[in-house]
């Protein structure tokens, strides 16, 4: 009754609320929740007000008045969140974060003391949902809290209000005798753009206790000060390697190239986690003297480090790196090929196109993607082939990468195997080459187009119409005149359009005769006003009969004869129009509109 969606269902179901089945009491509260109705409201007040002690099947009372959005249950919702039950005050809870309201506030705050963990938590992350400045006393209370998961929730909400009014209590939180409460609030300062955070925080990286030293090191890589180098730099040489790494990452993010040298130096530490973010960050940095260190970290023992090698020297795109990054295909372990195949296609050279030939056949599926991506990006007419039997290939994603890859390719060459790809059992490999056909923008593929207007998947109908109205070329206009006529009202509608947007005249005699044909197909007439439309000029008795027809909101009679005199040449300025051609009397008056 829930999914019907309407209010006639709810005085069912808070009936089926004092059913003794709790199984059919929980389902109706469900319903009603779902149904998003004030309507229920009272109903749902009234059931948590004489809420069953026995049960916790309640709960999804509290859940239901949560999902109806009204500031009107928040009382009711803050007697709950005190109900003996742990389920029922953890979904009020959680309900009191979904509605945002400044009033849930003291009933959180109290919550975040509760003895379940589960009502804890999600009262933290109720008042994390809230965004309001009015929780940031309350807030600054909870990172101080024992429960590792209330101090996490109460920062990160600190951390999103980005609010300076949290600043001094912040300020005193990092200097807490608990190393936890510490680190927290180091986290939230580096979400504040505070002078006074960053001269904490070059304190907080000399801490004694590692995990504040950590996040006081990833705080000031947010921050962005280059101020924060020489702390960091030493934090390099910290003896924690997650203090190492998160010094390293904010090196990265700060871009200075004085982190170079130690860099280069982590990349020979014992610790291969140490090792790994040494090369990323080098790699972030962009600085082609760290090649030489990265050339011998693809020899690296360890695959994370070798990995993040290859990763490092594709974003550089130097080709001192090809030798390397050829060998790294080969290697055994799948991300370092998948990580060579994306790097070889970053650097651009033909030489390296052999290598990609054969990483399309890898018998893993993600370096068949990422080969064809990278043949995509080199341009070459020798990767037509590889790609175009890719598009067969098992898997979805390989088939969706190698037909991106013969868009970004763009050569003609391609047409043949696009054209055999248009019957492909694929959906949306059919769509696919449809855009790339019209996406090669070359008269070439108006055959293929033509065809796959016809074609029995409407997706693919209407991407062909899309792209033969791209294309604009008069070329096509033969084959549109016999679409025009094809049995399927859909074939004909998108032909209909595609040669109303042409706008050349040069078919109107044909749709005038096609429309004599068959006077009730309207398409005909619909390409014909188009196009008049567009070159400014029509038949004045034409346009007559088609008014006098909508006039009467009747189709013309099979019978209906409309006389088409000879008038001659006309020269409309754009167009000139032969005497035997329909659109020779320019009245903007009584021009027809599309």
């Amino acid at each position: 009754m829930g999914k019907l969606g309407s209010v006639d269902a709810i005085p069912a179901l808070l009936k089926a609320l004092e059913e003794p089945d709790e199984q059919i009491w929980r389902s109706a509260a469900e319903a009603l929740g779902n149904l998003g109705k004030v309507e229920a409201i009272p109903g749902l007040l009234k059931a948590i007000e004489h809420l069953d002690t026995g049960t916790h099947a309640n709960w999804s009372v509290a859940e239901a008045l949560g999902k109806l959005g009204s500031v009107e249950v928040v009382p009711s919702l803050l007697k709950a969140i005190e109900y003996p039950d742990d389920l029922v005050r953890r979904s009020a809870a959680e309900a009191l974060g979904n509605l945002r309201s400044v009033e849930a506030i003291p009933g959180l705050l109290k919550a975040i003391e509760d003895p379940n963990d589960q009502v804890r938590w999600c009262a933290a992350e109720a008042l994390e949902n809230l965004r309001n400045v009015e929780a940031i006393p309350g807030l600054l209370k909870a990172i101080k809290h024992p429960d590792y998961q209330v101090r996490r929730s109460a920062a990160e909400a600190l951390g999103n209000l980005r609010s300076v009014e949290a600043i001094p209590g912040l300020l005193k939180a990092i200097k807490h005798p608990n190393s936890s409460v510490r680190a927290s609030a180091a986290d939230v300062l580096g979400s504040l753009s505070n002078v006074e955070a960053i001269s904490s925080l070059f304190k907080a990286i000399e801490d004694s206790d590692n995990q504040v030293r950590r996040s006081a090191a990833g705080a000031l890589g947010k921050l962005g000060s280059l101020e924060a180098i020489p702390s960091l730099l030493k934090a390099i040489e910290d003896s924690d390697n997650q203090v190492r790494r998160s010094a390293a990452d904010a090196l990265g993010k700060l871009g200075s190239v004085k982190a170079i040298p130690a860099l280069l130096k982590m990349i020979e530490h014992q610790n291969s986690l140490v090792r790994e973010k040494a090369v990323e960050t080098l790699g972030n940095l962009g600085n082609v003297e760290a090649i030489p260190s990265l050339l011998k970290a693809i020899e690296d023992p360890d695959a994370r480090v070798c990995r993040s090698a290859v990763e490092a020297l594709g974003k550089l795109g130097r080709v001192e790196a090809i030798p390397a990054l050829l060998r790294a295909i080969e290697d055994p372990n799948t991300q370092v090929r998948c990580k060579a195949a994306e790097a070889l296609g970053n650097l651009g050279s033909a030489e390296v196109i052999p290598a990609l030939l054969k990483a399309i056949e890898d018998p893993d599926s993600l370096i068949r993607a990422s080969a064809a991506e990278a043949l995509g990006k080199l341009g070459s007419v020798e990767a037509i082939t590889a790609l175009i039997k890719a598009i067969e290939d098992r898997r979805s994603f390989v088939r969706r990468g190698a037909v991106e890859a013969l868009e970004k390719l763009g050569k003609i060459e391609a047409i043949p195997g696009l054209r055999k790809a248009l019957e492909h059992l694929d959906p949306d490999v059919r769509r696919n080459v449809a855009a790339v056909l019209a996406s090669l923008g070359s008269v070439d593929a108006i055959p293929s187009l033509l065809k796959a207007i016809e074609h029995s998947d409407s997706s693919v109908r209407w991407k062909a119409v899309s792209a033969l109205t791209r294309l604009g070329s008069v070329e096509a206009i033969p084959g549109l005149l016999k679409a025009i006529e094809h049995p399927d009202s859909d074939v004909r509608q998108g032909t209909a359009i595609v040669l109303g947007k042409l706008g050349s005249p040069l078919p109107l005699t044909s749709l005038w005769n096609a429309q004599l044909k068959e006077p009730t197909d309207g398409y005909h007439w619909r390409a014909i006003a188009a196009i008049q439309s567009r070159c400014k000029f029509y038949n004045y008795e034409i346009f007559q009969s088609r008014l006098e027809e909508e006039k009467a909101e009747i189709s013309p009679s099979v019978g209906t004869t409309i006389n088409i005199g000879s008038v001659g040449n006309l020269n409309t300025g754009d167009v000139t129009v032969q005497g035997h051609q329909i659109g020779t009397q320019n009245n903007p008056a009584a021009e027809p509109t599309e």
